[in-house]
């Protein structure tokens, strides 16, 4: 019988409400900052959601749309959003999801190990766990986007994951949210939970 040593947490959308109080409204105010006659609602933003990574959900849309727009504009849009969103953690706007911090305390209190494995950057992971676990952060490390050269559907964040734990596989639990995360996890062989 495998025992639980580690559970590998997905970020946005499974520990926290990032998608729809952060990252939606940061990227609509990008687009009036930059003169751009596009608004997401919260529908449109969530069919993206199966694109992952914003540089990537920014030229998708635009193609989807046929609107020609560079990879530089793109970027400019992308590092413009990255402000708001960062604006508005600093605010406070971001919460955890329903139950997470009594799941991740009951984690903790059995020592079973715990870590971040994410496509947001580095920078946000940090300020968003400082935000949200200010008296200790619970997790040993993070895997970002600056950690790797493919993100999530691609196996590689979790595989660098589970080589830096050191934890057989056969002991490891994922949470992930999003068919990308789940692809990611499933193609290293990782148990995984999908929350909602």
């Amino acid at each position: 019988m495998a025992y639980l040593e580690a559970v590998y947490w997905d970020l946005d959308g499974t520990i926290a409400n990032t998608e729809l109080e952060a990252h939606l409204p940061a990227f609509n105010k990008s687009f009036r900052d930059l003169n751009l006659d596009w608004y997401w609602d919260e529908s449109t933003y969530i069919d993206l959601l199966r694109i992952n990574g914003g540089k990537k959900r920014i030229a998708f849309f635009a193609k989807d749309k046929n609107i020609d727009i560079s990879e530089n504009f793109v970027i400019q849009i992308h590092k413009k959003k990255q402000e708001h969103y960062l604006d508005l953690i600093n605010r406070g706007f971001v919460s955890l999801k329903t139950g997470v911090n009594r799941l991740i305390d009951d984690l903790s209190s059995k020592n079973i190990r715990q870590f971040i494995v994410t496509s947001s950057s580095r920078s946000q992971v940090q300020l968003l766990v400082d935000k949200l676990f200010p008296d200790k952060n619970p997790f040993e490390f993070f895997i970002t986007s600056d950690d790797v050269d493919s993100l999530k559907p691609d196996p590689m964040p979790y595989l660098e994951a589970i080589k830096l734990s050191g934890i057989k596989i056969s002991n490891s639990l994922v949470f992930e949210d999003s068919k990308p995360g789940l692809l990611s996890a499933f193609s290293a062989n990782l148990p995984t939970i999908c929350v909602k």
